[in-house]
């Protein structure tokens, strides 16, 4: 469903998705990305990425589904992808060297 957005980032290697809980029950849309081999980020250009990625992930969300829309105009904060990047094989990629699927988590 974001496969058009994320793969045209030379710098990513996979993400995974996840919608899972945080701490007061709320459910959180979270999508991890992995950085190729041997690509090195500071914490700003994470940052910066991450907020670009999120914006792009939420308008192409919005732009072909409608229940999406519907449901975001009502949960903005929880519908709001949140990125999290990870260098290669660490993080939720730890362990995986021969996956070749994107993996959604649940």
């Amino acid at each position: 469903m974001v496969q058009p957005v994320l793969g045209k980032n030379p710098l990513i290697h996979s993400f995974k998705i996840s919608a899972k809980e945080e701490g007061s029950f709320n459910p959180s849309f979270n999508i991890f990305l992995e950085l190729h081999k041997g690509v090195k980020l500071s914490e700003e250009e994470k940052e910066k990425i991450g907020k670009e990625y999120s914006e792009r992930i939420l308008n192409y969300l919005i732009d072909i589904n409608f229940d999406f829309k519907d449901a975001y105009n009502i949960h903005k904060d929880t519908l709001t992808p949140k990125i999290k990047i990870y260098p290669f094989l660490e993080g939720p990629f730890q362990g995986e060297k021969q996956r070749i699927k994107t993996k959604i988590i649940i």
